[in-house]
């Protein structure tokens, strides 16, 4: 078996243009489409959050377009042995090894292909494992969605606002130091990580080379084509531009974010003739006393922690800080509430996207760090009033 691990960092699937391009155009596009679903729950997500970008859909359509060019920089994953939980991130990734770019993965067309665009669980790592046990005698190509901020010397990888040789976009960074899909689920992360240089993974960090680097709206004209077929595909139209014929094995995917429906759907009409399983991940969800945004501040924030506090409630490290004190924030975990949801969300969230015919065979992948009273990764990342229940 020859494993190839492609990954898609923040700067290429979520920049700052890419925000503001969704922030100024995309969302006022809705209005002018057909009314599906999918384009009604589009509109409503971006309502309350209109500055997030199709991260996940931009990563299939990278995979899978034909007319441009994709580099692929060599990296290695060189994260600390420590345990992968708490305030920081103990994964580590090199600087792309600009020298040996190459712009084709031998193979790509004839490999099996896995997407990862979701934080990892305990049922993924196992799924993963099986999955490589059965196809062994083949090529793998797993492609993920985020990678690590820090490289092996303890220095960001990317400066904040620091302009992409490739693409020309601008960073954006990340609010808990470490892309979200591999902050949360720590554990499992760095497993899958060190699987992989087990099995001696080639390691890839994937760049579109875009000619227009200062283009039109600050954003280069490939993310306009992906936008637009994106936008036809979710709407009910046929896409428009001309796609690789890939085998696509199992997809692992998330439920909350209008991004999660729009790469499935991306995905329906590129793998029509395709039995995928599409693997679904859910979050735990806790009780908090902090009633809305506008009763949080990120000042003062705790230096100790790199900027997380450690709530005494829960044993556990999050984001915002509550400017009321320590009493308020994340109270309890909600076993129970996470489950219910969990279920709920999965059948609501493929309703939605069943609007689009596909060959999809849907399958629970659990919740990421588990439904222990703590979590498995010591991290609860977010105060719980800022989770978006989605708008199904």
């Amino acid at each position: 078996m020859t494993l190839t691990i492609l990954t898609y960092d923040g700067l290429v699937t979520g920049s700052v243009e890419l925000r503001e391009y969704n922030k100024k155009y995309v969302v006022n596009s809705y209005k002018n489409l057909r009314q599906t679903p999918i384009i009604k729950y589009f509109n409503d997500y971006d309502k309350v959050k209109g500055n997030e970008p199709f991260y996940d859909a931009y990563l299939v359509y990278l995979a899978f377009q034909k007319g441009y060019t994709n580099n692929y920089y060599p990296i290695t994953f060189t994260d600390k042995s420590i345990s992968n939980k708490g305030y920081s991130s103990k994964l580590r990734t090199s600087m792309p090894n600009i020298k040996q770019k190459i712009n084709s993965i031998p193979g790509y067309e004839t490999a099996i292909h896995v997407f990862i665009m979701c934080p990892f669980s305990e049922k993924m790592i196992r799924d993963i494992k099986e999955t490589m046990e059965e196809l062994k005698e083949g090529d793998i190509i797993i492609h993920i969605q985020g990678e690590a901020m820090l490289n092996e010397n303890n220095e960001p990888r990317y400066k904040n606002d620091e302009k992409d040789r490739d693409t020309g976009m601008t960073n954006k960074g990340s609010m808990f130091g470490e892309a979200f899909n591999l902050f949360t689920g720590g554990l499992e992360v760095q497993e899958f990580r060190k699987l992989v240089n087990k099995f001696g993974a080639k390691i890839y960090a994937v760049k579109p080379e875009c000619s227009d680097k200062t283009s039109f709206r600050n954003v280069p004209k490939l993310y306009r084509d992906a936008t637009k077929d994106i936008l036809s595909v979710c709407s009910g139209d046929n896409l428009k531009l001309k796609y690789r014929l890939l085998k696509v094995h199992s997809v692992y995917q998330d439920i909350t974010d209008k991004d999660n429906l729009a790469s499935l759907s991306l995905l329906s009409e590129l793998c029509k003739d395709n039995k995928v399983y599409i693997n679904l991940v859910g979050y735990r969800i806790y009780s908090s006393n902090t009633e809305n945004i506008n009763g949080l501040q990120f000042y003062p924030i705790p230096k100790k922690y790199n900027g997380f506090r450690r709530n005494p409630k829960t044993g556990e490290y999050e984001k915002p800080y509550d400017k009321r004190g320590e009493d308020y924030g994340n109270q309890r975990f909600m076993k129970q509430k996470s489950i219910a949801s969990y279920n709920e969300y999965i059948q609501k969230f493929i309703n939605v996207l069943e609007y689009k015919k596909n060959n999809f065979n849907y399958i629970k992948s659990g919740i990421v760090d588990g439904t222990g009273i703590h979590s498995r990764s010591l991290r609860s990342p977010f105060n719980m009033t800022l989770y978006f229940n989605p708008p199904f």
